[in-house]
């Protein structure tokens, strides 16, 4: 029995009306304050195009849209995915397009092929089809977040204020001497609450009276900073609320009388509990030993 060979032609109009697989591409976006630009690579690293949108809600959907009409999108290559492209990086992870976070070229690859915000854009796709680009951009949402930015208000709180108190101290140094014998000896808070409660004296020197004004303005900042800095630290315990004190006081009667209830585990339970274990140990291991010693 021999098999019929299927005509060329019959075999070619096949291949022609048969469903083809959507075609793969790689997304590189450089991104900028106000505006991303875009370059669409196939599975290949050719060329399918490039393109410039705004740093916007409506830009992310818009840039999407234009690069999966080459084809279906599977990773993205993204620049500075910390600050100007965090934006952009948590709209395609909501989309289910891979995100990795590129960094920009060295300068000795820029000198040879040019400086564009389009060669740059090309650049990332290629790091990201090439596997160079690995590292997954932080997702920028959730406690982690919210903690960074409690952090940064505060350290710079921190850090005003510990200006300010170095300037209050240096203006002290120049102030009149009647003042600055009676301040100088004073620890530092107690320094800062007095300077915050002087009065201008409305003397006939001017630099003497500026200074008094200078200190108390001084003063009056570093409490005010140092109120802020106390906000951060209670924006923290907002996340992370403190444990009830009654169910831990429970919890610790509870572990001590020996009762097993299906009661929440404390951490001072927990002590108490193993506190009682290592002395019973101990206990054990001293009696073991006295007999030990009496058996010889």
């Amino acid at each position: 029995m021999t098999a019929l060979r299927m005509p060329a032609a019959v075999r070619a109009v096949q291949d022609a009306e048969a469903p083809t697989a959507p075609l793969s591409v790689v997304l590189g976006i450089d991104t900028h304050k106000d505006v991303h630009v875009a370059a669409v690579l196939d599975h290949l690293g050719a060329l399918l195009g490039t393109g410039e949108f705004p740093a916007t809600a409506a830009g992310y959907r818009q840039l999407l849209d234009w690069a999966g009409q080459c084809g279906t999108v599977v990773r993205a290559g993204v620049e500075c995915t910390g600050s100007y492209g965090a934006g952009l990086a948590r709209y395609l992870a909501t989309q289910r397009v891979a995100v990795v976070e590129v960094n920009q070229p060295d300068r000795s690859t820029r000198r040879r092929r040019g400086k564009t915000d389009a060669i740059d854009a090309e650049a990332a796709a290629r790091a990201a089809l090439s596997g160079t680009a690995r590292a997954l951009p932080k997702s920028g949402d959730g406690q982690v977040e919210a903690l960074r930015f409690l952090r940064l208000a505060k350290n710079s709180a921190v850090k005003a204020r510990t200006q300010a108190l170095n300037q209050l101290k240096a203006v002290l140094v120049n102030a009149p001497s009647t003042l600055r014998e009676e301040l100088e000896p004073l620890s530092t808070w107690l320094l800062v609450s007095r300077c915050a409660e002087l009065v201008d004296p409305r003397g006939d020197d001017p630099a003497a009276d500026t200074a008094v004004y200078t200190l108390r303005l001084l003063a009056q900042r570093i409490l005010r900073l140092r109120q802020d800095g106390c906000h951060g630290s209670a924006g923290r315990s907002r996340l992370h609320p403190e444990p009830d004190r009654r169910r831990l006081r429970r919890g610790s009667r509870t572990w001590a009388s020996g009762v097993s209830r299906a009661a929440p585990v404390a951490s001072t339970g927990s002590r108490i509990l193993l506190k009682e274990t290592w002395t019973s140990t101990a206990t054990a291991s001293c009696s073991t030993a006295s007999n030990c010693g009496r058996g010889r």
